[in-house]
């Protein structure tokens, strides 16, 4: 409680660590998804709330593209916090939300019994909505932004890089009054806009390992187009 002295505070286990469980062997995860266990799984995390899905989700995809014309037999998953639904990836096919953000956008297609998203250009996401900590765990890469996912990939010794776009810092949801008075009527997007530059100049991490070890563990880029990140 507030005011509590140190000697009489003791930290008990880690909630987001003592939840984690991996049931399954890489192997078993590659053939249980139909993935190739001799090739790069680069995975996204686009976030667990409708805004960020609906324009994180078309940002990466383009730098999923980008990575494929380097790496063509490189394989993608979309991991979705649990909080949230495949359905709202239908939105990723808006042309306005896709270009929020310079990324493309795609179908959602179900493909011998799996969930796809599918851009234009042909490029294939496959859609993990179960066994989240399985996917993390088989992959190369993740691409992420900032949240409890960096802490879990972290524990899980996964690779990443954190995006922090701000290409349209509007776009960014933001928690209690901040984003309610990003919500109001024409000057609302305004104000949000330089709220959220000002706490990105204040911000000296985003990525929870790199706020715990007070410095830069995990990459982050900020300010980021899919070029960039890819």
């Amino acid at each position: 409680r507030p005011g509590a002295k140190e000697e009489k505070v003791v930290v008990v286990g880690d909630l987001a660590k003592d939840g984690m469980r991996v049931k399954m062997s890489a192997k078993e995860t590659f053939n249980y998804w139909g993935l190739a266990p001799g090739y790069l799984v680069i995975s996204f995390l686009p976030g667990s709330r409708l805004e960020e899905i609906r324009y994180m989700t078309p940002f990466f995809l383009k730098a999923a593209e980008l990575i494929k014309k380097e790496f063509p037999s490189s394989q993608f998953l979309l991991i979705l916090s649990p909080f949230v639904s495949k359905k709202e990836l239908n939105a990723v096919d808006e042309e306005s939300l896709s270009k929020t953000f310079s990324g493309v956008g795609a179908k959602l297609k179900k493909e011998s019994g799996q969930w796809k998203l599918i851009t234009k250009s042909g490029l294939k996401a496959l859609v993990i909505e179960e066994k989240r900590y399985e996917a993390i765990n088989i992959s190369h890469l993740i691409i992420t932004i900032p949240g409890t996912n960096t802490l879990e990939s972290t524990y899980l010794g996964t690779p990443m890089v954190v995006a922090i776009p701000l290409n349209k810092p509007e776009a960014i949801p933001l928690d209690g009054l901040a984003g309610l008075v990003g919500g109001l009527p024409i000057i609302g997007s305004l104000i949000k806009r330089q709220m959220v530059k000002q706490y990105s100049k204040r911000i000296k991490f985003a990525a929870i390992p790199n706020i715990r070890a007070e410095r830069e563990i995990v990459p982050e880029i900020r300010g980021i187009n899919p070029v960039r990140l890819s």
